[in-house]
């Protein structure tokens, strides 16, 4: 959305602007200029379920899990390991989804909760969270609004067994007899094209903060600074000015391909009103959870219980309902219960449901923990050509009383 009001408005620095955040950890020169569009999931490598499926910024589509678990080939995926994310309950599509993780060969979770995917692991890991271990803002570098840089050391002391997910992996890699290489992270960049980094000792498990020591080592930053300021440093860069390009190599921005215009023209054209399933459904955000992290505090369960099925009062009346009412939600997929939750800000014929709540594992619709709207969505219809992003908005449904 950012980036077609920047395309629409022209929102781009021109020569000779100021960039107020070049870059701390990972400075970057400042050229007036268009990045050429690619289409790298044309090439290969190729999905082992789906040959026309490729990668995107170096990764396959999380969609395809399911069909990548389940394909008939030696390179199909044979063992997992989740690192947060609860990807069982995050796809939907129960009825696909669960089977295939079930028959994963192998599946780590690691996770600080008993999530869907910690249920269906053969082993859960628990890692260290924020207060205990080292951290530093390497990856949010970009994001802010002047020069910033921050790390910071544990203030806890993790229970025992829990373990940072570096840990983890390089005890794994060190058994495989793999060579672990920290890199700076680059946004958007593949692995194999980041710049070479400080390869680990894979004998000798390394200290954390050596880890972070080393990342830094690869940036301008002063290190020893940034530890000496707990709070953070805003150093003094020299300032960047946008700079005309050298030549003109006749990229311009990609408005419009003929394929996207032509998938945006059938959508139109191919969704008229439907009379079984009037209502749409568009996933909503609450203050209190983010995805599936914080539905279970103790402050966001005092507000929402259970997650609202947000509506106009007029479709509440319409489905001849009241507010507070549990109500049957109906797509082609799948039905799900959710209590009723009046919102005059709604948009008449279009409901809304926080996402990420109740369980994918449990066979009953009145599901206690809250409303899985993953039951609602299908991981083989109307998904996305490119990405194969399933549609989990503008889902259309009915509602009705039970």
């Amino acid at each position: 959305m950012i980036e077609a009001f920047n395309a629409i408005c022209g929102g781009y620095r021109k020569p000779g602007d100021a960039v107020p955040n070049p870059g701390v950890f990972v400075p970057a020169p400042s050229v007036f200029s268009v990045i050429p569009a690619n289409r790298t999931w044309e090439s290969e490598p190729k999905a082992v379920s789906d040959s026309d499926i490729g990668q995107l910024y170096g990764e396959f589509p999380s969609g395809i899990i399911p069909d990548e678990i389940t394909a008939d080939s030696p390179d199909r995926i044979r063992a997992l390991v989740a690192i947060g994310g609860n990807p069982v309950q995050a796809l939907g599509h129960p009825e696909k989804t669960i089977p295939a993780f079930k028959s994963l060969e192998l599946l780590v979770a690691l996770d600080p909760r008993m999530t869907d995917t910690a249920k269906l692991a053969h082993y859960i890991v628990p890692p260290a969270l924020p207060y205990e271990r080292y951290d530093c803002t390497v990856v949010g570098d970009y994001a802010y609004h002047q020069p910033f840089a921050q790390m910071t050391e544990p203030v806890l002391t993790p229970p025992p067994g829990v373990l940072p997910e570096w840990e983890f992996l390089w005890g794994v890699s060190k058994r495989l007899g793999y060579q672990l290489e920290l890199k700076l992270p680059i946004f958007g960049a593949s692995f194999a094209s980041m710049p070479d980094g400080y390869k680990l000792d894979m004998k000798n498990k390394p200290e954390a903060e050596k880890l972070i020591k080393e990342i830094v080592k690869q940036t301008p930053v002063d290190y020893d600074a940034l530890k000496s300021n707990p709070s953070g440093i805003t150093p003094d860069i020299e300032p960047v000015i946008v700079a005309e390009p050298e030549e003109d190599d006749g990229a311009r921005l990609s408005l419009m391909p003929e394929d996207v215009a032509a998938e945006l023209t059938a959508e139109l054209e191919q969704r008229p009103k439907n009379s079984e399933f009037p209502l749409v459904l568009s996933t909503r955000r609450i203050l209190d959870a983010m995805n599936g992290s914080f539905r279970d505090a103790a402050r966001t369960r005092k507000r929402f219980p259970t997650n609202p099925l947000f509506m106009h009062p007029d479709d509440i009346a319409a489905c001849k309902l009241e507010d507070g009412q549990t109500a049957l939600v109906e797509s082609k997929f799948g039905k799900v219960t959710a209590v009723t939750k009046k919102d005059p800000s709604m948009k008449p014929g279009v409901i809304a449901i926080p996402h990420m709540w109740g369980s994918s594992l449990t066979d009953s619709i009145n599901d206690p923990l809250g409303t899985h709207t993953g039951r609602l969505i299908s991981l083989d219809e109307g998904v996305q050509t490119i990405n194969h992003m399933p549609r989990f908005s503008g889902v259309e449904v009915k509602v009705s009383a039970i």
